[in-house]
């Protein structure tokens, strides 16, 4: 079954600049905290894949050990996310990044919003029934509670 890039319909990214998010939700040793710590230093997935040892050591939280884990799964993660993206695609799921304005801003509000968003259905406003969403990232006990009260106040709302 060929069905549509759900990117060009649900999001605006191009494919590099999600397979790069989708890389920074797989890197190892990153967490939420360290991760919006990295967005905040090298300014996008991108430039933190990209970046040296030393240039990753340097942000608040990340010595040298964290920084190496960082290097090499960033090296891992090209092909992996590829073929995740991939399959998504072919199974009519849609993949969100943080930064794509599709993203659903409600979700945007909680403490450590998931990096990668997975979307079955549409994500238009009021239609909150027909729609799935789930997150990549490294769950936290923190996030989990605030995913299950976004959802509780959806199902609420209708």
């Amino acid at each position: 079954m060929n069905r549509p890039a759900t990117s060009a319909i649900i999001g605006g990214m191009g494919d590099e600049v999600l397979i790069a998010w989708m890389r920074l939700a797989r890197l190892p040793g990153v967490g939420p905290v360290l991760a919006r710590r990295l967005l905040a230093a090298f300014g996008g997935p991108a430039a933190i894949l990209d970046a040296s040892p030393a240039a990753l050591a340097a942000v608040e939280g990340i010595g040298t050990k964290t920084a190496s884990l960082i290097r090499a799964g960033a090296a891992a993660t090209r092909v992996e996310a590829q073929r995740e993206l991939d399959r998504a695609r072919h199974h009519g799921i849609g993949v969100l990044a943080l930064e794509d304005p599709g993203y659903p801003a409600a979700l945007r509000t909680i403490h450590d919003p998931p990096l990668v968003l997975y979307v079955r259905g549409e994500m238009q406003r009021g239609i909150r029934r027909r729609s799935a969403w789930w997150g990549r990232g490294n769950a936290r006990c923190t996030g989990a509670r605030w995913r299950v009260a976004l959802v509780g106040r959806w199902r609420r709302q209708g």
